[in-house]
């Protein structure tokens, strides 16, 4: 279900799919920091994102190996759980969001204007 069925091998969908997944995954990350609802983990976001059809866990966990590497994400020692990690987003990956929402939201204003 979801974008995991709209993967068809094709290079120009496969980068389209990947991005989305990231950017998903960011958002989800950002999401458990400010809300304090849970810890985002990931083996939780693995769950969530495989579970709502929006990535496979494999997917899920190259998208956090990319923006570990990238130093978009920290692992920090969980407060919940001894043995588990902690995903915490880093000052550039919030503007990298921004700037990302910016262009989504802008996109989408040529078709449906956001302001009344």
């Amino acid at each position: 279900a979801g974008l995991v069925e709209y993967h068809s091998g094709e290079p120009i969908r496969n980068l389209g799919m990947s991005d989305t997944i990231r950017f998903a995954v960011l958002l989800l990350v950002i999401h458990f920091e400010v809300s304090g609802e849970a810890e985002a983990t990931p083996a939780r976001l693995a769950v969530l994102c495989s579970g709502g059809g929006l990535a496979g866990k494999k997917a899920v966990r190259n998208a956090l190996d990319a923006f570990l590497s990238a130093g978009l994400m920290t692992l920090s020692p969980s407060v919940q759980h001894h043995r588990a990690q902690v995903l915490r987003p880093t000052a550039r990956a919030r503007a990298i969001l921004q700037g990302s929402l910016a262009c989504r939201l802008a996109a989408l204003e040529m078709v449906a204007p956001l302001s009344s």
